[in-house]
């Protein structure tokens, strides 16, 4: 850890801090998890010694003791399960205004997302949340794509742009894909992108397909910006690999290799896999353009970690990304359309920057919400500055943010093209409390009209028979058909048979909306 000495120089004080922690870190992702005005770390492992530990290492959660220095609380905040990570993000799914974390693992575990508790504890809720999720995960990054005023969450696969990658590449690897994904209670991996669209109640929906974003390529850093000002946020992800490792023909001379020093020398012999980096523009209805090349981002090689940035000063997001073998590559935006807003915090009560602040604008455009998130896409970090571009909006109507603290303040009828910073004004400690959650818009009211009904599938490993089908038709579960079946004039209800469960008809009373089991039938398999 180097510390700025205010002099131009920096001395390394990680022993001293209780952060000299020796482990295959990725990354630290600061936030102040225990909202006590003190940025918290949590360090980011991978595998270190696969003959040792081939399900990765334990993640760290330091806290900071307020004092300068930190202490390792992971065992006590429950952060136990080992991992092979490839980005961590401090993510409030739940805006209750606690900073929850995501963690993206590669192959072997499912990710993590845990949820705060608010005691200093977290637990493991991805299964309760997400309806699945991607397989080899690898960065992530957060935003609100749908511009419905809560955040949502992006996560990248190694899903390929064309049919001829797919079946060279990952064909192969759909065979591997978890045992979970026959499970009722743990929600299946995909290999493919994801994006989870926020509901505000808790839980997710799945909508990377719909958005045309759910294949990228070998991808790495994934970021939401919004580049052209036009009020949507767009993404921007690097691509490429040192070796294609998952190259069916290599990984065939692998296997058939007489030696290990064979087979090292023939993965060293294989060559990089260049690709193209992307870029996508939100047209603004849940759906993505390719504009990497329109856009000047389609540089060819291996790219990994991204970070945005007002480099030059006039207002708009400027880009640098590392690359595999050469130099970073630093890309100026010379998009001059649109007006914008930029917001740097300075909090006094909370942290110093804000970090975990949310911020709220509202323009004739609409109303927009960032998350002030200093670690995101791949093994990053930003400056501590929120942009939003605002189009053709003329005035700020007003700029809310809700600070770490649980302090909220508000302004309003700003002007445009301005970089304002905001200072967190002290309040006294009851006026901060915590943040309402909206109440659950739905029940569950199966149980009321007799039908809690359960189908029992009898799954089979569809991808081991036929590994180049791309997707899986053996979970489809039973068909539902309704109809007056015995012409009483009130609609009845047919639950197709499954290949362990025949088909089964529910007969409606008369009396309000409710159904009876009126016995099984297995002429009904055409509702199948």
């Amino acid at each position: 850890m180097f510390v700025n000495q205010g002099n131009g120089t920096f001395k390394e004080e990680a022993a001293s801090r209780g952060l000299d922690l020796v482990d295959s870190s990725g990354v630290g992702a600061f936030s102040d998890y225990d909202r006590d005005g003190w940025l918290d770390v949590y360090v980011q492992t991978n595998m270190l010694k696969a003959n040792e530990s081939n399900g990765g290492q334990r993640d760290h959660l330091f806290r900071n003791n307020g004092n300068g220095t930190f202490t390792d609380t992971s065992d006590a905040a429950g952060l136990l399960a080992p991992n092979l990570a490839h980005s961590t993000t401090w993510w409030d799914y739940n805006n209750d205004g606690w900073p929850d974390i995501y963690v993206a693992n590669d192959f072997e575990p499912a990710d993590f997302l845990y949820r705060n508790n608010q005691d200093g504890t977290f637990t493991n809720v991805i299964h309760e949340v997400v309806p699945g999720m991607a397989y080899s995960t690898m960065g992530a990054d957060l935003g609100d794509v749908n511009h419905d005023g809560l955040i949502d969450f992006f996560v990248a696969d190694m899903a390929t742009t064309t049919h001829e990658k797919d079946q060279r590449g990952m064909a192969s690897s759909r065979e591997l894909s978890r045992e979970d994904a026959d499970s009722s209670t743990l929600a299946p991996q995909k290999l493919r992108n994801v994006l989870f669209l926020n509901t505000g109640l808790g839980s997710m929906q799945e909508a990377g397909i719909l958005a045309g974003i759910d294949a990228t390529d070998w991808t790495w850093s994934t970021r939401f910006e919004d580049f052209d000002n036009d009020v949507y946020l767009d993404l921007h992800v690097t691509n490429g690999m040192n070796r294609e490792y998952q190259n069916a023909d290599l990984r065939d001379r692998i296997i058939l290799a007489e030696s290990p020093s064979v087979r090292l020398r023939t993965m060293k012999e294989s060559p990089r896999l260049n690709e193209a980096n992307l870029a996508y523009r939100n047209r603004g209805d849940l759906s993505f353009e390719e504009v990497g090349a329109a856009w000047g981002l389609d540089k060819v090689g291996v790219s990994f970690g991204a970070t945005m940035g007002d480099l030059d000063g006039d207002g708009d997001l400027d880009l640098v990304h590392a690359n595999y073998g050469e130099g970073v590559t630093v890309l100026h935006n010379d998009i001059d359309t649109g007006h914008r807003v930029q917001v740097g915090l300075r909090g006094t009560d909370s942290n110093r920057f804000g970090v975990g602040a949310r911020v709220r604008i509202r323009t004739a455009t609409g109303i927009q919400v960032r998350d002030l998130v200093v670690e995101r896409g791949y093994l990053s970090s930003s400056e501590p500055v929120l942009h939003f571009g605002i189009y053709s909006a003329d005035t700020v109507i007003s700029l809310s943010v809700r600070w770490p603290s649980g302090i909220t303040q508000t302004f309003r009828d700003l002007a445009v093209d301005r970089f304002y910073v905001v200072r967190e004004q002290r309040q006294e400690e009851e006026n901060a409390g915590p943040i309402s959650v909206s109440l659950p818009t739905f029940r569950d009211l199966s149980g009321d009209l007799g039908l809690t009904l359960a189908s029992r599938e009898g799954a089979f490993r569809e991808h081991t028979r036929q590994p180049l089908v791309p997707t899986r038709f053996d979970r489809l579960g039973p068909a539902l058909a309704v109809g007056d079946r015995n012409g009483d004039g009130r609609e009845d209800m047919v639950l197709g048979g499954t290949a362990q469960t025949p088909a089964r008809h529910h007969r409606r009373l008369r009396e309000g909306l409710r159904f009876r089991f009126a016995g099984a039938t297995h002429r009904a398999r055409h509702a199948q």
